[in-house]
């Protein structure tokens, strides 16, 4: 399963802000682009598990998508 997250940067706060069509209820807040990178892979284990039990997400390939 290939999943696109898409990443964009909220200069007024400060944080950058990940969200995916594909991983329901993904919404990921961080400092920085290692920061959001870092919380992507903590909550991707139970995003799935909850909402897409069928997807491992050892098998997923994410592609991140810079938004402007």
């Amino acid at each position: 399963m290939i999943s696109t997250i898409d990443v964009m940067r909220d200069g007024e706060a400060g944080v950058y802000i990940a969200t995916s069509k594909q991983i329901k209820g993904l919404v990921i807040e961080a400092d920085s682009l290692d920061g959001i990178k870092a919380e992507i892979q903590m909550a991707l284990g139970d995003l799935l598990g909850v909402n897409h039990p069928q997807v491992n997400a050892a098998e997923m390939e994410i592609v991140f998508t810079a938004m402007t």
